[in-house]
Protein backbone atom coordinates (compact mmCIF):
# COMPACT_ATOMS: atom_id res chain seq x y z
CA UNK A 1 0.00 0.00 0.00
CA UNK A 2 2.82 2.32 0.90
CA UNK A 3 4.52 1.75 -2.47
CA UNK A 4 1.25 2.40 -4.30
CA UNK A 5 0.66 5.74 -2.54
CA UNK A 6 4.28 6.77 -3.20
CA UNK A 7 3.89 5.92 -6.89
CA UNK A 8 0.60 7.87 -7.08
CA UNK A 9 2.24 10.88 -5.43
CA UNK A 10 5.19 10.68 -7.84
CA UNK A 11 2.87 10.30 -10.84
CA UNK A 12 0.78 13.27 -9.67
CA UNK A 13 3.89 15.44 -9.28
CA UNK A 14 5.30 14.49 -12.68
CA UNK A 15 2.03 14.99 -14.51
CA UNK A 16 1.51 18.51 -13.12
CA UNK A 17 5.14 19.46 -13.71
CA UNK A 18 5.18 18.18 -17.29
CA UNK A 19 1.72 19.48 -18.13
CA UNK A 20 2.30 22.97 -16.75
CA UNK A 21 2.84 25.45 -19.55
CA UNK A 22 6.28 26.98 -19.49
CA UNK A 23 6.04 30.65 -18.59
CA UNK A 24 8.13 33.10 -20.57
CA UNK A 25 11.10 34.41 -18.63
CA UNK A 26 10.46 37.84 -17.20
CA UNK A 27 13.57 40.01 -17.45
CA UNK A 28 14.87 41.07 -14.06
CA UNK A 29 15.74 44.62 -13.13
CA UNK A 30 19.51 45.00 -12.90
CA UNK A 31 21.55 47.86 -11.50
CA UNK A 32 23.64 49.56 -14.17
CA UNK A 33 27.15 50.65 -13.11
CA UNK A 34 27.98 54.31 -13.68
CA UNK A 35 30.48 57.03 -12.85
CA UNK A 36 29.56 60.65 -12.24
CA UNK A 37 31.27 62.96 -14.70
CA UNK A 38 32.09 66.12 -12.75
CA UNK A 39 31.26 69.47 -14.41
CA UNK A 40 34.97 70.33 -14.31
CA UNK A 41 36.01 67.26 -16.36
CA UNK A 42 35.77 69.09 -19.68
CA UNK A 43 36.22 72.70 -20.68
CA UNK A 44 32.79 73.31 -22.19
CA UNK A 45 29.22 74.30 -21.45
CA UNK A 46 25.83 72.83 -22.26
CA UNK A 47 24.05 74.57 -25.13
CA UNK A 48 20.69 76.26 -24.55
CA UNK A 49 17.37 74.49 -25.14
CA UNK A 50 13.73 75.53 -25.39
CA UNK A 51 12.96 77.47 -22.19
CA UNK A 52 9.45 75.96 -22.18
CA UNK A 53 11.04 72.66 -21.18
CA UNK A 54 12.39 72.67 -17.62
CA UNK A 55 14.75 69.75 -18.25
CA UNK A 56 17.04 68.45 -20.96
CA UNK A 57 17.54 64.67 -21.18
CA UNK A 58 20.00 62.87 -23.45
CA UNK A 59 21.85 59.63 -24.12
CA UNK A 60 25.10 60.54 -25.88
CA UNK A 61 26.66 57.70 -27.89
CA UNK A 62 29.03 59.51 -30.27
CA UNK A 63 31.32 62.55 -30.59
CA UNK A 64 28.81 64.08 -33.03
CA UNK A 65 26.02 63.91 -30.46
CA UNK A 66 28.32 65.28 -27.75
CA UNK A 67 29.30 68.23 -29.95
CA UNK A 68 25.63 68.90 -30.75
CA UNK A 69 24.92 69.25 -27.02
CA UNK A 70 28.09 70.89 -25.65
CA UNK A 71 30.03 73.93 -26.82
CA UNK A 72 33.81 74.30 -26.21
CA UNK A 73 34.78 77.02 -23.73
CA UNK A 74 38.39 78.03 -24.35
CA UNK A 75 39.75 79.78 -21.27
CA UNK A 76 43.17 80.91 -20.07
CA UNK A 77 42.98 78.48 -17.15
CA UNK A 78 44.67 75.07 -17.07
CA UNK A 79 43.96 73.27 -20.26
CA UNK A 80 41.39 70.51 -20.08
CA UNK A 81 39.92 68.64 -23.02
CA UNK A 82 36.76 70.09 -24.57
CA UNK A 83 35.15 66.65 -24.83
CA UNK A 84 35.84 62.95 -24.32
CA UNK A 85 38.17 61.47 -26.95
CA UNK A 86 36.45 59.58 -29.81
CA UNK A 87 37.68 56.20 -28.47
CA UNK A 88 35.68 56.87 -25.28
CA UNK A 89 32.51 55.84 -27.16
CA UNK A 90 33.84 52.36 -28.00
CA UNK A 91 33.16 51.32 -24.39
CA UNK A 92 31.08 54.10 -22.85
CA UNK A 93 28.10 56.38 -23.34
CA UNK A 94 26.89 59.41 -21.39
CA UNK A 95 23.49 59.88 -19.80
CA UNK A 96 22.65 63.55 -19.20
CA UNK A 97 19.88 65.36 -17.38
CA UNK A 98 20.05 69.13 -16.91
CA UNK A 99 17.97 71.99 -15.53
CA UNK A 100 18.21 75.75 -15.47
CA UNK A 101 18.11 76.64 -11.77
CA UNK A 102 18.82 79.48 -9.39
CA UNK A 103 22.61 79.56 -9.08
CA UNK A 104 23.48 77.33 -6.11
CA UNK A 105 25.86 78.37 -3.37
CA UNK A 106 29.49 77.29 -3.90
CA UNK A 107 29.96 73.57 -3.17
CA UNK A 108 26.17 72.98 -3.30
CA UNK A 109 25.99 72.41 -7.07
CA UNK A 110 26.30 68.63 -6.70
CA UNK A 111 23.24 68.54 -4.40
CA UNK A 112 20.77 69.94 -6.95
CA UNK A 113 20.52 66.80 -9.14
CA UNK A 114 21.42 63.52 -7.43
CA UNK A 115 21.18 59.92 -8.59
CA UNK A 116 18.84 57.62 -6.68
CA UNK A 117 19.30 54.62 -8.99
CA UNK A 118 20.20 53.59 -12.52
CA UNK A 119 18.75 50.27 -13.65
CA UNK A 120 17.73 48.33 -16.72
CA UNK A 121 15.11 45.74 -17.52
CA UNK A 122 16.14 44.19 -20.80
CA UNK A 123 16.79 47.11 -23.17
CA UNK A 124 14.88 49.69 -21.07
CA UNK A 125 17.17 51.96 -19.04
CA UNK A 126 15.70 53.97 -16.15
CA UNK A 127 17.34 56.81 -14.22
CA UNK A 128 15.72 57.72 -10.91
CA UNK A 129 17.07 60.99 -9.56
CA UNK A 130 16.24 63.77 -7.12
CA UNK A 131 15.85 67.43 -7.99
CA UNK A 132 16.51 69.66 -4.99
CA UNK A 133 15.97 73.29 -6.07
CA UNK A 134 18.47 75.71 -4.55
CA UNK A 135 17.17 78.76 -2.67
CA UNK A 136 16.37 81.85 -4.76
CA UNK A 137 19.32 83.95 -5.88
CA UNK A 138 19.83 86.82 -8.29
CA UNK A 139 21.11 84.62 -11.12
CA UNK A 140 20.44 81.37 -12.92
CA UNK A 141 22.75 78.64 -14.19
CA UNK A 142 22.55 75.23 -15.83
CA UNK A 143 22.93 72.31 -13.45
CA UNK A 144 24.01 69.12 -15.21
CA UNK A 145 24.03 65.51 -14.02
CA UNK A 146 26.22 63.49 -16.40
CA UNK A 147 26.83 59.77 -15.96
CA UNK A 148 29.35 57.58 -17.77
CA UNK A 149 27.94 54.09 -18.27
CA UNK A 150 29.04 51.02 -20.20
CA UNK A 151 28.02 50.82 -23.84
CA UNK A 152 24.78 48.90 -24.29
CA UNK A 153 21.93 49.14 -26.78
CA UNK A 154 18.84 50.62 -25.12
CA UNK A 155 15.51 50.87 -26.95
CA UNK A 156 14.06 53.20 -24.33
CA UNK A 157 15.53 55.48 -21.67
CA UNK A 158 13.24 56.83 -18.93
CA UNK A 159 14.07 59.75 -16.65
CA UNK A 160 12.22 59.73 -13.31
CA UNK A 161 12.55 62.93 -11.28
CA UNK A 162 11.35 62.82 -7.66
CA UNK A 163 9.11 59.86 -8.57
CA UNK A 164 7.57 61.44 -11.71
CA UNK A 165 8.48 60.44 -15.26
CA UNK A 166 9.70 63.55 -17.06
CA UNK A 167 11.06 62.08 -20.30
CA UNK A 168 11.25 58.93 -22.39
CA UNK A 169 13.97 58.77 -25.01
CA UNK A 170 13.89 56.35 -27.92
CA UNK A 171 17.60 56.57 -28.82
CA UNK A 172 17.08 55.38 -32.40
CA UNK A 173 14.66 58.30 -33.00
CA UNK A 174 15.35 60.98 -30.39
CA UNK A 175 18.59 60.84 -28.38
CA UNK A 176 17.89 64.22 -26.75
CA UNK A 177 14.72 65.96 -25.50
CA UNK A 178 14.32 68.83 -26.27
CA UNK A 179 16.65 69.51 -29.16
CA UNK A 180 19.31 72.11 -28.27
CA UNK A 181 18.85 75.56 -29.74
CA UNK A 182 20.83 75.98 -33.00
CA UNK A 183 23.72 78.43 -32.77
Amino acid sequence: MRILSSLLLLFSFLSTTLAAPSSPEIPLEKAVPYELIPPSAYQNFLKNWDPQSPTLSALIQSPTQYNALYHPAPLNRPNRPFAPPPEFYAKSQILVVARVVQTPQPNAESLVLTVKSLSAIGSHLTLHYSFNPPPPTSSQSKNVLALRLPIHHYDRVSFIENGTKIADLLPEKNWVIPTPTPE
